[in-house]
């Protein structure tokens, strides 16, 4: 079965790639697509079987996934309803391997085919001795080691509860890791509405500066301490935004802006509209609020398990610098008064962005928070993701055209200083840490994302 599968969606996908092969297809995506439950079922199998201990290390799962989100994206099925079947089977896969473990223990190891390979269970075994519940997470990109690291969790002992919360966050992170590049080759090769490459390179050197922000941040805390580094990310933070600031009042700022207005216009694809949409969403005032909110819940409860000062203060730290980012951001745009570009649905003033003001600020403070539980060579994935967020939002904002190109400029070092001065607060008051509450961090945080998606 699995040999069948796995030819057929190989064909399919070459098929794809070659002019004829579409003609030749058509027939069937058209069946499909009336039928989208079809493939959004055959896709959360493929996710199941592939997370499924013993039938996933035999399984070329991840050639399956291309295949098949490559038709979904060929306009045969939605990217939403591709992604919930791919996180619900990769779910539920994960969860039943962990049950066996849970309940045969070292029974499993008579089993075929770990009595013949029993160093597949002995190199899971290593890896969770290593990384501990984290290993949950980790596991799922790491292909040898994939389809046992549940199984091994259950063998060993590891409470439900604390695997399900992670599964859970770890199946919403691997379902658009897995699907959505195939998804996207789909799309840009076969829809109208395709991905220019511009975008996607724009993209990617986004994410590059992203990782390679955090790695050197890491690197640098090694080097110096961590009080000197902070203060002089923010001095440096806060340079850059008073000449972004100067930039955006000279001739020179307004060529840039029309420059890139121009050229990001010309791009534009029904695709990429909805995306950028979806991405712009959530810098809008009620899933930014709910971050801010989000936040001091979390402070909230640090402050009533810690009972001491700092932790009180931490809490109202935290709400005076998210306010006065706030409030300095819209104090600029009243003070610069620069109108916003022509397509803008928004009537307030253009500089600075405010959505990636506080979407720098907001997507960074949750995954700092949560690194804090993990060993310091996993940090720098967290750091990077909440910068990568933020300066996709910021991107979405120039392709909207609902601000400038140095708009966004500006916001990013607006809401990167308020982050260094936080992170300069915090160094100095420590936040109060327990190593039981992580999972339920981590659930938390997987819940509140869920919620902002669907609000989206």
């Amino acid at each position: 079965m699995a040999f069948v599968f796995s030819y057929s969606f190989r064909r399919i996908t070459a098929q794809l790639l070659v002019g004829n092969g579409v003609a030749e297809l058509s027939g069937l995506a058209d069946w499909l697509a009336a039928h989208q439950q079809w493939l959004a079922f055959i896709i959360g199998l493929i996710a199941f079987a592939e997370s499924l201990a013993l039938v996933g290390i035999i399984l070329p799962g991840v050639v399956m996934l291309f295949s098949a989100a490559t038709l979904a994206g060929s306009g045969v099925l939605d990217v939403w309803s591709m992604l919930l079947a791919g996180f619900i089977g990769a779910l539920l896969g994960d969860g039943i391997s962990f049950l066996l473990g849970y309940k045969f223990h070292d029974r499993i190891r008579g089993w075929w085919p770990f009595r013949s390979h029993p160093e597949w269970l002995n190199q899971g075994e290593t890896f969770f001795d290593r990384h501990g519940g984290v290993s949950i997470a980790l596991g799922r990109f790491i292909g040898p080691i994939r389809p046992v690291i549940p199984l091994v969790a259950g063998m060993m002992g590891m409470p439900a509860r604390y695997f399900f919360i992670v599964n859970v966050l770890s199946s919403l992170v691997w379902a658009p890791v897995y699907l959505l590049p195939g998804y996207f080759v789909g799309a840009s090769l076969h829809w109208k509405d395709h991905l220019p490459v511009e975008w996607l390179v724009a993209t990617t050197v986004l994410l590059f500066i992203a990782v390679y922000a955090a790695y050197l941040c890491r690197y640098l805390l090694i080097k110096i301490s961590a009080d000197k580094l902070y203060r002089t990310g923010f001095l440096t933070a806060l340079i850059y935004t008073i000449g972004i600031s100067v930039l955006a009042m000279l001739p020179a700022g307004m060529e840039l802006n029309t420059y890139m207005f121009d050229h990001t216009y010309s791009l534009h694809t029904p695709l990429l509209d909805k995306l950028f949409s979806a991405v712009t969403a959530t810098g809008e005032f009620f899933p930014t609020f709910g971050m801010f909110l989000f936040a001091l819940f979390w402070l909230g409860l640090d402050a009533l398990h810690a009972r001491n000062r700092a932790a009180v203060m931490n809490f109202f730290v935290y709400l005076v610098i998210a306010l006065a980012l706030k409030g300095t951001f819209e104090g600029m745009k009243l003070l610069y008064a620069l109108p916003r570009p022509e397509p803008a649905l928004s009537t307030s003033f253009s500089y600075p962005s405010g959505h990636t003001a506080c979407m720098i600020f907001l997507t960074l403070w949750p995954l700092w928070y949560i690194g804090r539980y993990l060993s310091d060579r996993y940090k720098p994935w967290l750091w990077s993701l909440g910068l990568f967020i933020g300066l996709l939002v910021g991107e979405s904002r120039v392709y909207k055209g609902e601000h400038w190109f140095v708009d966004v400029l500006g916001g990013f070092g607006l809401g990167l200083s308020f982050f260094m001065l936080w992170l300069i607060w915090e160094n100095k008051h420590p936040l109060a840490l327990s190593r039981n509450n992580f999972y339920w961090r981590l659930g938390q945080l997987a819940i509140f994302c869920a919620a902002v998606v669907y609000w989206t």
